[in-house]
Formats: C-alpha cells, structure tokens, sequence
C-alpha cells in the first residue's frame, strides 16, 4: 500500500512539474549580422496553451528583429502559427503575420502571412525615411515549420 501511494504521489509530481512548464515561454535565439554593422535577431517563442500529455496540437510564434548599427530596435515582423504533428506527418492550421515599428524614421507595410503544408510564412517590409526620403527598404520573410514530432524550426 505504502509504494502505491509513494508511485501515485510521484505521478502528480511529474504532471504538475509537466504542465506547469508547458505555459513558460521557450525561446530559440539566432542572430544574422549584416555588412552595414545593423542584424536581425530571430526567435521562437512558444504561446502558452491548455497542456495535455496526448495534445498533438501546438501554436507558436517566430519573430525577427531589426537592430540598426547603433543597437536600437528599429522594427520587426512575426509569423505565429498553429501546427498539428503526429502519425509521421505534421500539417500547418492557420498562420498569421503582425509587424511593428520601433523607430519614428521607420514604417512598416505589405504585411502579409501564408501558410503550405507544415510551415508558416510572414513578409513584411520596413522603409526608412529621412527628410521625406526613402534612405532604404528592406523586405523580410519569416517562416516557422514544424517537424511530424514536434520540433519547430
């Protein structure tokens, strides 16, 4: 009686420990350095979700941002999707593409977000202006793809 109770208090620890890290955020960071000395720093960031040991279902989020030579945050665009994985396949169930600018010489437009088979895409472009003028424009796609286990790159 006493290892049935010690077994059954074991299994709600591992449940709580489970489901209580399912709702923190998971970031997986890369940085792409740029000739002019701006980058883009890209991350995967996982949206707190209801927690089931047989869920096949999860919605995630990549974000890139760009940084100028300064180090300043001058925009960014994100791609957030909800997968379904499993059974050797893995399928994309919406994507959508939200975009902000950091900077008041930035703007950000031509938003757009798509999603094919097991990967979710966002595109977004951000213009600098000075004195009225466009000094550049830079077009930024986003995808998020999941594998049939799970694992979002």
């Amino acid at each position: 009686m006493r290892k049935q109770i010690i077994a059954l208090f074991s299994f709600f620890i591992l449940i709580f420990s489970i489901s209580f890290s399912a709702y923190a955020a998971t970031p997986t960071q890369q940085i792409e350095y740029l000739s002019d000395g701006s980058y883009i720093v890209t991350e995967i960031i996982s949206e707190p979700s209801d927690f089931s040991l047989l869920s096949t279902t999860q919605t995630k989020s990549k974000t890139s941002t760009y940084y100028n030579a300064s180090n300043e945050k001058v925009w960014s665009v994100t791609v957030k999707g909800t997968f379904s994985y499993g059974n050797g396949t893995s399928s994309c169930l919406s994507a959508s593409c939200s975009a902000t600018s950091y900077s008041s010489s930035w703007s950000v437009g031509n938003k757009t977000a798509s999603k094919s088979g097991n990967t979710a895409k966002a595109s977004a472009t951000g213009v600098q202006y000075a004195n009225g003028h466009t000094v550049q424009s830079v077009t930024r796609i986003v995808t998020l793809t999941c594998s049939a286990t799970g694992k979002f790159s």
